[in-house]
């Protein structure tokens, strides 16, 4: 089981965790809450301690195999935060992703860790890079998909998670299903229907994506 993670945004944030605007106001990320200035002398611990909760053995923790770190295109761009100590832009993002995933590593050390940097500077933060979200109407998204397996590659990362969503249609789902043994590991994020057409999916279908993960599950 791995757990959806969004590192920037903090829900109780303490008073040199998050960052500051130049009028005394909090930043806050994609979801309203304040976002996490990782420079401070504190924020290494305050992190190993998250992970204890997320990836420890019940009762310590809740046990999870790893985590999927999302909305890293939350981090602060814009001219005038303050943080702790001097750093902007993907330097205060690779420190963020890296403290975590040092921080999941001492925690569990087999545990995964899965993100969407791709970028060679990034090849130190994670496990797994994730190819990350389509919001595409394309009637085809595998040529796409495969040129970001293809970043994804040139930039050192050797396991790639070739997620799907959203697609426009069945047919462009089940197209990129049975290209994404050819990519990376499979990713599915529909069990009944296709979100944006609203087409279910019947039996057919279903025998389809068993057979592309047969297929990926054999060439292993």
């Amino acid at each position: 089981m791995l757990l959806w993670h969004n590192l920037w945004e903090v829900e109780s944030a303490v008073p040199d965790q998050t960052l500051v605007a130049p009028d005394g106001a909090r930043a806050h990320g994609e979801f309203g809450f304040p976002m996490a200035d990782p420079t401070p002398p504190g924020f290494a611990e305050r992190t190993r301690q998250m992970m204890v909760r997320l990836l420890a053995p019940p009762p310590t923790g809740l046990g999870a195999d790893g985590l999927k770190v999302d909305i890293t295109h939350s981090t602060a761009l814009a001219s005038g935060y303050r943080t702790h100590r001097p750093a902007w832009g993907n330097g205060l993002l690779h420190r963020l992703l890296r403290e975590a995933y040092q921080a999941v590593k001492e925690v569990r050390p087999r545990a995964m860790v899965e993100s969407h940097a791709a970028n060679a500077y990034f090849r130190d933060t994670c496990d797994v890079l994730r190819l990350n979200d389509l919001a595409s109407n394309r009637a085809s998204v595998v040529e796409e998909m495969a040129h970001r397996a293809r970043i994804a590659r040139a930039a050192g990362f050797t396991l790639v998670d070739t997620d799907g969503w959203a697609v426009s249609t069945r047919a462009a789902l089940l197209e990129y299903v049975e290209a994404q043994p050819g990519l990376g590991i499979p990713a599915l994020y529909y069990a009944t229907r296709v979100d944006r057409s609203g087409e279910r999916l019947r039996a057919a279908a279903y025998g389809r994506i068993a057979a592309a993960w047969d297929r990926y599950r054999h060439s292993l």
